[in-house]
């Protein structure tokens, strides 16, 4: 969301900067039709969201009716959600639009006071507006649509006056209070987005230059109304109201006055061609910046094409292990092509549960006329016989199994000695359980974090079990900064549950497997060292941790290793 965010705001900053730029290159000299140019940025400035992405994007693959799915349902634990970026954007942008809608409605009360504090007068010949004179106020200005009112400044000289009332009436007769209103209410929207503004500024100066060219023309009276224009330099309202101000800013005034200097007509071909070559070009832009910064779309936010009509109903197929048949469903779909309800209405019983969780992973393309149900045929077929694996021989509960030593490998004489003080008082013959053997583990990790403490069993030449102790060094991780594992836990985003290695479970093995990890920039998991566990479950860990997934963690601005430790519990 928030890369189509930028995105967006990238292709409207190109194409408002495209369009001013290139209709004053090629000397767009109209202003009526210019205004209206500009409106049309403005208003393709929302639409952009949704028109953009349909045009740039390969349509998606969807569910056709004859698909065969092979699905694995994988259990991901839930963990710490990090922060919120979503929703914090989504709160600002809100806030802002408020702040601005809220200070439109300040300037129309503001509108609303000064009307009231105004003393009407009559002019000859405009019977249907209302013209008032108010104390305080700096320059003309105009608003309201179906009851107009003209506002003054007191104590306007005569010719001034005149002026002003002709360029406001004007104002009133062509509707320009409404478009402004709605032109305030989209820039307030697009609050955050500075080209918004200057396209708002763009717009209310080609609107105002537009009324001068109709009330001064091209005749005798336009140096009179240069004069009287230049007179209002200093008339321009420091508070922005929602009103057809004279002078909103001196640098308006100025371009108005070039403006008005330097017209001259212009015939209807160039006017034409100015428009043709400033829209191509507009367009042209706009395009660019769509393929070197697309949208992010998901499939799932693409809207029905020709090829991605809603099927009326779909047929699945699936392995069935030892049983086949077929189970028939009512899926409902949402707008977004989600589901959001299924219900079984025949088939066997054992196959009901896995059809369930295979049609909650279906995805349709969205349609946007609302949720629709659809029925649902899943076809189980069943699994082609294999050959069982011949299984290991299982080796004896350690229980069952004899001491017979202690193996010291790549230790030093220190090492080695505190070793043989934390395992010495063992003893030839004495039989061992999990809990002492952990227990003892736990003891030599506080020797020396490296140090692993091995179980080794063996028959021996009697048909006897024998066990066998060995201490030697985990294998030392190469690389990554060490963080604590509470901490790195927030970080995590994806596990896999371990599968529960069959001689554990009949031998009735519980217990937590340790790992050091090494998790690389890109949040995978790239090493592994165990640090203890029950021998049996440890495979088992080690290929569910491989499959961890993390956020990539950052120093300095940059994704870097990180070492970390992982526990793995095994519970019947």
């Amino acid at each position: 969301m928030i890369a189509n965010w930028f995105a967006w705001s990238m292709h409207v900053a190109v194409m408002i900067s495209a369009g001013i730029l290139a209709s004053q290159c090629f000397r767009w000299k109209r202003p009526q039709s210019r205004m209206r140019f500009y409106q049309l940025l403005l208003l393709t400035s929302f639409v952009l969201p949704f028109v953009e992405p349909r045009l740039m994007l390969t349509v998606p693959a969807v569910i056709t009716n004859d698909l065969k799915l092979q699905m694995q349902s994988v259990p991901v634990t839930p963990m710490a959600a990090g922060t919120d970026w979503i929703w914090i954007v989504t709160k600002i942008f809100w806030a802002g639009v408020l702040a601005q809608l809220g200070l439109l409605a300040v300037g129309l009360m503001r509108l609303t006071v000064l009307r009231r504090r105004g003393v009407s007068i009559q002019v000859e010949g405009i019977f249907d507006v209302d013209i008032r004179v108010v104390e305080g106020l700096k320059g003309p200005a105009a608003f309201g649509w179906r009851e107009p009112v003209i506002l003054l400044p007191a104590g306007l000289p005569g010719p001034l006056l005149d002026v002003a009332i002709r360029h406001e009436l004007q104002h009133v007769l062509r509707r320009d209070w409404l478009e402004n209103m709605m032109e305030r209410i989209a820039v307030s929207i697009l609050w955050f987005h500075p080209m918004a503004w200057w396209l708002g500024e763009r717009i209310h100066l080609a609107r105002e230059q537009a009324v001068d060219l109709e009330v001064a023309g091209l005749g005798p009276e336009r140096d009179e109304y240069l004069e009287s224009l230049l007179a209002s330099a200093g008339l321009a309202n420091s508070l922005v109201m929602p009103a057809s101000n004279f002078v909103r800013r001196p640098s308006h005034l100025v371009e108005r006055v070039a403006f008005l200097t330097k017209e001259r007509t212009m015939s209807i071909r160039t006017s034409v061609a100015s428009a043709a070559m400033t829209i191509v070009t507009t367009g042209a832009a706009l395009t660019l910046a769509g393929i070197y910064l697309p949208f992010q779309m998901s499939a799932q936010q693409v809207a029905p094409s020709d090829q991605l009509r809603t099927p009326t109903s779909l047929r699945l197929k699936r392995q069935g292990g030892k049983i086949e048949g077929s189970v028939q469903l009512d899926v409902t779909f949402n707008s977004e092509g989600e589901v959001t309800d299924t219900r079984v209405l025949s088939g066997p019983v054992e196959l009901r549960n896995t059809a369930l969780k295979t049609a909650l992973a279906l995805r349709l393309a969205p349609d946007p006329s609302g949720p629709r149900t659809i029925p649902v045929t899943i076809d189980f077929e069943k699994s082609a016989a294999m050959p069982k694996p011949p299984q290991p021989p299982q080796p004896p509960p350690v229980e069952q199994a004899e001491f017979e030593g202690i193996d010291y490998q790549g230790l030093s004489p220190e090492i080695q000695q505190r070793a043989a003080g934390v395992l010495g008082g063992l003893q030839s013959g004495q039989h061992l359980t999990n809990a002492q053997i952990d227990e003892y583990r736990s003891r030599i990790a506080t020797i020396e974090p490296s140090l692993k403490l091995g179980v080794n069993m063996r028959r021996n030449a009697a048909g006897a079990t024998g066990l066998r102790l060995s201490v030697n060094t985990r294998p030392a991780l190469s690389s990554g900064i060490r963080v604590d594992p509470i901490a790195m836990q927030t970080n995590l985003i994806h596990t896999v549950e371990p599968e529960y290695p069959p001689v554990a479970r009949q031998a009735r093995i519980q217990g937590t497997v340790r790992i050091d990890i090494v998790v690389g920039k890109d949040g995978s998991v790239e090493q592994m060292s165990i640090v203890n566990g029950h021998p049996v479950l440890i495979p088992a860990a080690m290929e569910a941790v491989k499959h961890y997934k993390y956020r990539p963690t950052n120093l300095n601005g940059q994704p870097t290793p990180v070492q970390t430790t992982v526990d793995v519990t095994f519970t019947l």
